[in-house]
């Protein structure tokens, strides 16, 4: 009997241990809070990311990001949704430890115990930084145009 509780043991150790190698292997930022939203673990591509080692996040609040970019409705319907064992989704405009500015794409979810209690939030941050600078070019390039055009037409009439 006592091998056979080794052996759910160590399968239970091997499935927590890929479970770790696989969070830390993702390319997009992964953050884990503790229920009152303090930073418990980040991810390498997290501290990539934010420029902030895992031992400046450990213990903070992740409003050390923030960009002061969001409202404060917005923050109240994050923690509504999440509050209620929602997924909350949203672009957020976050701010790295160096000043700068960058766009994410964000998917928060509440883990709960088996009694429906939550005990821990996952964050999952996939950067829109290069999207979001192609779009602007996209865009910068149409006003372009659409000015070339109208100046060309003027000129044409005259």
């Amino acid at each position: 009997m006592s091998s056979q509780v080794e052996d759910v043991q160590n399968a239970a150790r091997r499935h927590r241990h890929l479970h770790g190698r696989a969070l830390t292997a993702i390319d997009d930022a992964v953050m884990i809070t503790d229920a009152d939203c303090r930073i418990i673990w980040v991810n390498p591509a997290f501290t990539r990311l934010t420029g902030y080692t895992f031992d400046e996040l450990q213990g903070q609040n992740p409003r050390i990001l923030s960009s002061g970019r969001h409202s404060e409705e917005f923050y109240r319907h994050m923690h509504e949704t999440l509050r209620a064992r929602k997924v909350f989704r949203s672009e957020m405009v976050d701010k790295r430890k160096d000043g700068t500015c960058f766009t994410m794409e964000t998917a928060i979810s509440p883990i709960t115990d088996e009694d429906g209690n939550i005990t821990h939030f996952v964050a999952i941050k996939h950067d829109l930084t290069e999207r979001k600078e192609s779009e602007q070019a996209r865009q910068d390039a149409i006003q372009a145009k659409t000015r070339f055009v109208s100046m060309a037409s003027h000129e044409v009439r005259t």
